[in-house]
């Protein structure tokens, strides 16, 4: 009944997601080539460059951070889940997996919001715009990651049903 239109919802917010992570990094990239090439071919080295060049990586790191971890694509040490051929202990370990990895991101997010309410009236280094700005980057970051977990587990009921002889969380 709601599966449908929940999965719909992760995969558009997850695409939006991942479109902000390739433009972010895109313009990393394109930066820290136009700092190499003004640096040595006409000897002018700026400092804003590498500050903006931090934040773009930054913010790929943190707004793709709920996708990766509703599809399992961050790196962890699986050697006990494989080790294990149950598939419902699989799925309990997936549930711990889902739920310790919950408890970091809320923690995160209570800690980034301190940072972020503390930093009023401070600003960056090179840029000297309001520190609030990169600041901000982390708990909209927790906040995504809460969400996908979230949703992994309202739809791990529908992905369970449907699943034949494994009971992973997965789709």
């Amino acid at each position: 009944m709601y599966y449908p239109l929940l999965l719909k919802f992760k995969n558009r917010l997850e695409s939006v997601l991942y479109g902000i992570g390739m433009i972010s990094l895109g313009l990393a990239t394109f930066l820290v080539f136009l700092g190499t090439l003004s640096r040595y071919f006409a000897s002018l080295s700026y400092e804003w460059v590498s500050e903006i060049c931090r934040y773009c990586v930054i913010m790929a790191a943190f707004f793709l951070s709920g996708p990766m971890l509703y599809n399992k694509d961050n790196v962890a040490l699986d050697v006990i889940p494989n080790l294990v051929k149950n598939p419902k202990i699989k799925m309990v370990l997936d549930i711990i997996y889902y739920l310790s990895s919950l408890v970091v991101v809320v923690v995160m997010f209570f800690v980034s919001m301190q940072l972020f309410i503390a930093s009023k009236g401070q600003v960056t280094y090179s840029l000297v715009f309001p520190l609030r700005l990169p600041y901000s980057l982390l708990p909209i970051g927790m906040l995504l990651s809460v969400i996908f977990i979230t949703l992994k587990f309202l739809l791990r009921n529908h992905d369970i049903k449907n699943s034949e002889g494994t009971a992973e969380l997965s789709e």
